[in-house]
């Protein structure tokens, strides 16, 4: 299992209109909160956890006819797995995320009060409080707009939804 590297909430969601809060979760004193539109298709694909057909999104990343039989399997398989992690490296391309992401702005910055470039530090998202971290304030954090192509693309999305992405810029 991925180390989550960042947090995320919706923020709000209007059609094609999203502002997202991403939280820097892992703190290694080099990383930050990437702004490019191929990260933030990233984030998206991770947002339609669990996977479900329905989604818009999740349609054009799979071929359902095969996803169907996927998910119909009697036994696990390696090279079923395999095959959709390919589906998934093969949709994450910055030719998609021109054509899914039409706008992409940064509206606001926070940087993290604990300066501790010594070590790591790795905040976890707290059911119970409802917030990453101990205090989400002293979290790096980046409030975004995204404009969609299509609102479809943010419909499996809703107000004060939060997920964790260990998805990363190279």
């Amino acid at each position: 299992m991925a180390t989550e590297l960042y947090g995320v909430r919706v923020e709000e969601i209007q059609g094609e209109d999203l502002f997202l809060r991403v939280f820097l979760l892992y703190e290694d004193g080099e990383r930050n909160i990437p702004d490019g539109k191929l990260f933030f298709l990233c984030l998206l694909m991770d947002s339609l956890h669990p996977f479900n057909a329905e989604q818009p999104l999740f349609t054009e990343i799979v071929d359902i006819a095969w996803w169907t039989k996927y998910q119909n399997r009697s036994i696990r398989s390696a090279n079923y797995d395999k095959q959709f992690s390919e589906q998934l490296d093969l949709f994450e391309s910055d030719e998609n995320a021109e054509k899914y992401i039409a706008e992409l702005q940064v509206l606001e910055y926070h940087q993290s009060t604990k300066q501790d470039d010594q070590g790591i530090t790795f905040h976890y998202y707290d059911p119970k409080k409802q917030c990453f971290g101990e205090n989400e304030t002293d979290l790096e954090q980046c409030v975004f707009y995204l404009k969609a192509s299509n609102p479809r693309w943010f419909l499996h999305l809703s107000q004060g939804q939060t997920f964790t992405s260990a998805c990363y810029e190279c």
